[in-house]
């Protein structure tokens, strides 16, 4: 498949200054550093499930309280060797996912002896699917910002983040991946939690949603016309809502080194899209790649591999230093 290659760095600055983008954007702090605050006063519960020694490492299921006292699970795969080492989070992709923990101390991710390995089942995925449904998962609570599906799953990242940084071999560095889903919930744990130092996102979700296909194409013809139909909310009220949820909006709070991996003609988070993202992350150390042809979301290319791979060990390298943090490998 013939790849071209787009890439910009630097910071670009957004044009519109006008009143309202401004209160907008007071706004939306405000709301997410509230519901912060709200999921603080909720006590950690911490249950181990499982664990597991598997080629070098121990593999450990933990199931965690979350907003609305809701519970997700996540997989910690630590290094059994003595030693301090970096804790690279893995956000889950959109579905139900169901597999076995064999399944899992097998993934190739997981089994990597140089790093605490974690993914993350939130709300809605996997395992975490006791109280809420992946069933209808987008539309669960969309009608109000308050009470949206994905407010609890932000949630959850965060408090995930939180939890695996006090690891006891945890060296303070953390990198996050995450592709789809899972690249939204990348950039989103990378604006509401600082305890994140470098994030690889791929064709991030609900990444400058106005510019989806709301006729022709899912998730957007799906919301809208539920939200019609069902629920008797106008378009323009139903993107007043979502505009909390866009990535885009988060990506204001983002002050680390970030790749972005896109798609050209991606059907469901067009370049475009999250290309307004991209030009609102307020740190210079930033990319994005952009795979051409690519008609489809999601994509393999070894290219795309071998730039993130090079931006991450560059970007680790200047980090460890700052840091002053031996590597284990």
């Amino acid at each position: 498949m013939k790849t071209v290659v787009s890439i910009f760095f630097g910071l670009i600055l957004c044009s519109s200054n006008a009143q309202n983008s401004n209160n907008f954007e007071e706004i939306f702090f405000k709301f997410w550093m509230s519901t912060i605050e709200e999921q603080n006063k909720i006590p950690y519960n911490v249950r181990k499930l499982r664990e597991e020694e598997f080629e070098g490492k121990l593999i450990s299921l933990y199931k965690i309280n979350s907003w609305m006292n809701i519970d997700f699970h996540v997989y910690v795969s630590e290094p059994i060797e003595e030693g301090l080492y970096e804790t690279r989070i893995m956000f889950s992709p959109f579905g139900e996912r169901d597999y076995s923990f064999d399944e899992v101390t097998k993934d190739y991710f997981m089994i990597d002896t140089n790093f605490i390995a974690v993914k993350v089942d939130n709300r809605g995925q996997g395992l975490s699917r006791e109280v809420i449904s992946n069933d209808r998962f987008i539309l669960n609570g969309i009608k109000s910002k308050e009470t949206y599906v994905y407010r609890g799953v932000f949630m959850d990242i965060v408090r995930a983040v939180d939890f695996v940084s006090e690891h006891k071999k945890s060296n303070g560095i953390i990198v996050a991946f995450g592709g789809s889903q899972g690249g939204m919930l990348t950039l989103v744990a990378s604006a509401l939690n600082k305890k994140i130092n470098l994030a690889i996102a791929r064709i991030p979700f609900f990444a400058g949603i106005e510019k989806y296909d709301k006729d022709n194409q899912w998730p957007m013809r799906w919301i809208m016309n539920t939200s019609m139909n069902e629920r008797g909310i106008s378009n323009k009220k139903q993107y007043e809502e979502l505009s909390y949820y866009d990535v885009k909006n988060f990506a204001k709070l983002i002050n680390i080194p970030i790749f972005i991996g896109s798609c050209e003609n991606d059907p469901i988070t067009p370049y475009e899209a999250i290309l307004d993202a991209f030009v609102n992350i307020r740190n210079n150390d930033k990319m994005i790649y952009v795979v051409s042809p690519c008609n489809t979301h999601g994509y393999k290319s070894n290219i795309d591999q071998e730039i993130s791979d090079i931006f991450l060990n560059r970007h680790l390298e200047r980090i460890y230093k700052q840091k002053g943090v031996k590597k284990y490998y």
